[in-house]
């Protein structure tokens, strides 16, 4: 049998019957999307932002988040800044149902990680974001963490 149609049909042939059904190929487009730009899409993006006053070696709660139930939360980033570029900040996220610290990150004047792999936090769970500086003074930090919820 050919394949070569005159009429762009493609035949099918089903037991006794002949079937002729058009399929154009080029109409059919799907897009793809990495889960993080999908669920921003779809509105499941969660981001947080802090902005705290903290004083030198004083760890201070920037975010503090319960994970919905039948939710699972997904942290991809998280970043941490201050007005002082010469001492250093840290930070970490922590879940406090289960007693785990799943990041914590570090730098002078800031710092910022996306994970390759996302922090699955489930249901019911409490997260914390909290931060620490080493100035000789209270300043001004920026304390963000960013992820989505499904």
């Amino acid at each position: 049998m050919s394949t070569d149609h005159p009429d762009g049909t493609l035949p099918i042939v089903i037991s006794r019957a002949d079937i002729k059904t058009p399929i154009d190929f080029q109409l059919q487009r799907v897009g793809v999307y990495l889960k993080p730009d999908w669920e921003a899409k779809e509105g499941n993006d969660k981001n947080f932002c802090a902005v705290l006053a903290l004083a030198q070696d004083v760890w201070d709660d920037a975010t503090e988040y319960t994970v919905p139930t039948g939710k699972t939360l997904y942290i991809t980033d998280l970043a941490a800044a201050m007005e002082s570029t010469q001492d250093n900040i840290l930070t970490t996220l922590y879940d406090e149902t289960s007693d785990v610290t799943l990041g914590a990150i570090s730098g002078k004047g800031g710092c910022s990680i996306v994970f390759s792999k996302p922090r699955r936090v489930p249901e019911d769970h409490v997260i914390r974001q909290r931060a620490v500086q080493n100035a000789e003074a209270t300043v001004t930090c920026h304390i963000t963490m960013g992820g989505y919820e499904i």
